[in-house]
């Protein structure tokens, strides 16, 4: 279990360190006052803000951000992973004539990360122009790593690291900066190993991450945003970075390419005030698959003060794996960002999906072509929003369907529940040979399709009923209507099978 300590004067004004549960990694965020946050080994972000604090990872993949005041930071090296450690101001971490407010770094090893780039500080040199002055203590046994171009206070960046680290550090050991122009920019750093934040700042912009971890901002304009292999944060800091204006018909909406929700990618919209997925109203995000325009489309139906709207589309690159993911695990939101899991979406591509869901359950939409669909624990809802979402021949499967609680939703579909699989009734057939209960329809859609669901095992047809289905009207009763007998196939039929 996650474990975060407070101080005396913390309980006493019953402040707490938030802790976020995410699949593939964890936030711990930090109060106003003097925090001791220990992570766990897993990949980790704790935030310390205000106060002296003292923030350890405990061995994974973490990132480590003090905030203001003076904080200890402990690094990776006493389990060889890398730690990056974050600083966005400069009153972070500083000196002046005064003396120094500088945070202590320790465990820092050859593969942690300075990530310096709010500041425009990313490699050793001189201490000036973006560079750092490195200097070393041998009595107290601390490096100081200095830029020595002040502010209007007099205040310098300073950060010290326990140990002598003079003539070990490279770029390598720092989040590197690109920054385009006004105009349509290429950056393209899919073959880089290093760790990159790229701005595209003005213009229709395509920027590509590297093979590691990347921050891509597009700015203003339609950008076209690509993620790589690694971790990578697409991030949007103003409306005006991907938006449409209703009134005006003007827009000008980004793409983001290769988003691989199972790699641990995420959408930061925190800057925007958003607090979580919904119907795009009071300070959501509505996030839907639309197959015309063949994107996952993340959009605000709440306009700012100049008419313009937050829309952005989001292509997919991976979409099935063993980990219980769900679609709001792709954001970082403003706020705590907690949620009912069993309330979430989890949305799949056109193509076959793997999907599951956390513990506490959630709402599964595969998209078509076949999906294997995972129930857990918790209240499982497998919703339909297209006919030829799963069809006879290229049937989505459901395992560990619970008919005490789970629900089958096919309300977009105009179903009206269980009969004999026409005029808007679904039949239920169970195949004894491939001991799967299916729901079936019989008449054909559009496209010459038949809507079909397949649950993994048997014993459906003595206990689904209706309970299980959310349907387009409220005709629904927990038994079986009288003219629809339930269909049990001893060799199976042809329309059990794929054609």
């Amino acid at each position: 279990m996650p474990t975060a300590s407070k101080t005396a004067l913390q309980a006493a004004l019953d402040e707490q360190v938030t802790v976020h549960n995410r699949p593939s990694f964890r936030t711990y965020t930090g109060t106003s006052d003097d925090d001791v946050i220990n992570g766990t080994y897993w990949y980790e972000h704790l935030f310390g803000g205000a106060g002296n604090d003292t923030l350890n990872g405990q061995g994974g993949f973490d990132t480590l951000v003090g905030g203001a005041g003076v904080d200890a930071l402990t690094g990776g090296a006493a389990d060889g992973y890398v730690v990056k450690f974050v600083f966005t101001s400069l009153t972070d971490s500083y000196a002046n004539a005064e003396g120094s407010y500088s945070d202590l770094i320790t465990g820092f090893n050859q593969y942690d990360i300075l990530d310096l780039t709010a500041l425009g500080l990313e490699r050793i040199g001189n201490g000036h122009n973006g560079d750092l002055a490195v200097s070393y203590d041998a009595a107290a046994d601390i490096t100081y790593l200095q830029s020595l171009d002040k502010d209007a206070s007099g205040n310098f960046f300073e950060v010290r690291l326990a140990g002598d680290f003079r003539g070990q550090l490279s770029t390598y050991n720092f989040v590197l900066r690109h920054d385009g122009t006004a105009g349509n920019d290429t950056l393209d750093y899919s073959f880089s190993t290093k760790q990159y934040v790229l701005n595209g700042l003005d213009g229709d912009d395509t920027l590509t991450g590297g093979k590691f971890v990347s921050v891509l901002n597009g700015g203003a304009g339609a950008d076209h945003l690509i993620g790589n292999s690694g971790d990578d944060t697409f991030l949007y800091h103003q409306v005006s970075g991907s938006f449409v204006n209703d009134a005006s018909g003007e827009s000008s909406i980004g793409l983001i390419s290769n988003f691989n929700l199972f790699d641990r990618d995420v959408l930061d919209v925190s800057a925007l005030g958003f607090t979580g997925l919904g119907d795009g109203y009071n300070g959501t995000l509505n996030y839907a698959y639309d197959k015309t325009l063949g994107h996952i489309v993340v959009q605000s139906f709440e306009a700012d003060a100049q008419g313009n709207r937050f829309k952005v589309y989001i292509d997919q690159s991976d979409g099935h794996d063993s980990g219980a993911y769900q679609d709001a695990d792709g954001f970082i939101f403003a706020g705590d960002n907690n949620h009912n899991d069993a309330e979430q979406t989890l949305t799949g591509r056109p193509v076959w999906d793997s999907l599951h869901t956390p513990d506490a359950g959630g709402i599964l939409i595969g998209g078509g072509a076949g999906d294997a669909l995972y129930g857990s624990d918790g209240l499982d809802t497998f919703r339909y929003l297209d006919s030829s979402d799963s069809v006879h021949g290229a049937a989505d499967m459901i395992t560990d369907f619970d008919v005490t609680q789970d629900k089958i939703d096919v309300a977009a579909l105009g179903y009206t529940g269980l009969g004999d699989g026409t005029n808007g009734t679904l039949k239920l057939v169970y195949d004894t040979d491939l001991h799967r209960t299916y729901l079936k329809d019989y008449d054909l859609n559009a496209e010459g399709e038949r809507f079909e669901v397949a649950l993994e095992g048997g014993g459906y047809t003595r206990t689904f009923t209706a309970d299980n289905l959310v349907v387009a009207s409220t005709v629904s009763t927990a038994e079986y209507v009288p003219d629809a007998p339930i269909e049990l196939v001893g060799v199976a039929p042809s329309d059990i099978h794929a054609a």
